[in-house]
């Protein structure tokens, strides 16, 4: 009995229950990840995090861009915390984009070996056997 199997080439749509705004990054690792034959299906939830992590790293930014580093405080100026906010999101994403070969340095460590190319003799040898 031969049996076929059809692939889905599709990419995966984000899960419910992330931001908008994390659903722009979600779909960009998605696209990334299969361009380098390593988006699997099974990795849905923890590119979500990764998209979360770092749509509040845009977050946090923009407010500090929006109400500076320094902001009123109960006895007088503090530092902002969006600061901590986006240090703890930036690491996290630090931490999940690892498994993904997403940072520089993980990217290094990681070794993706391409199919064999299949010569021009081995086609031809193919094309004239019958």
């Amino acid at each position: 009995m031969d049996m076929t199997y059809q692939i889905n080439t599709d990419l995966p749509a984000a899960p419910d229950h992330i931001r908008i705004e994390a659903v722009e990054i979600f779909d960009t690792v998605c696209r990334e990840l299969k361009k380098s034959g390593l988006l699997v299906a099974v990795d849905t939830e923890m590119i979500a995090a990764y998209a979360e992590a770092m749509a509040t790293y845009r977050n946090a930014s923009v407010q500090l861009v929006l109400h500076g580093d320094v902001v009123p405080g109960l006895h007088g100026p503090v530092i902002s915390p969006y600061f901590a906010i986006r240090e703890r999101s930036l690491k996290q994403a630090k931490e999940i984009g690892v498994l993904f070969g997403i940072t520089p340095s993980a990217r290094g460590k990681m070794s993706l070996t391409a199919a064999p190319q299949e010569s021009k003799l081995s086609k031809f040898k193919k094309s004239k056997a019958i």
